[in-house]
């Protein structure tokens, strides 16, 4: 089975709508039915987000 996901475990990665631009890794990615879900975390506080939610480069508002 081949699966094309946007991001590897370790990637850092930076969530679209935090306000901080925290650095977050991706710790573990699971694979769903109709979706593939990545767990991203930051020193304690780890959460769970779709691939559009996130991005490999900071993002400046």
């Amino acid at each position: 089975m081949n699966i094309a996901n946007d991001f590897q475990i370790e990637d850092i990665v930076f969530l679209k709508h935090d306000i901080e631009h925290l650095p977050r890794m991706v710790v573990e990615i699971r694979i769903q039915k109709d979706c593939i879900i990545y767990e991203v975390q930051s020193g304690t506080d780890i959460s769970s987000h779709h691939s559009f939610e996130m991005s490999k480069t900071k993002i400046v508002w």
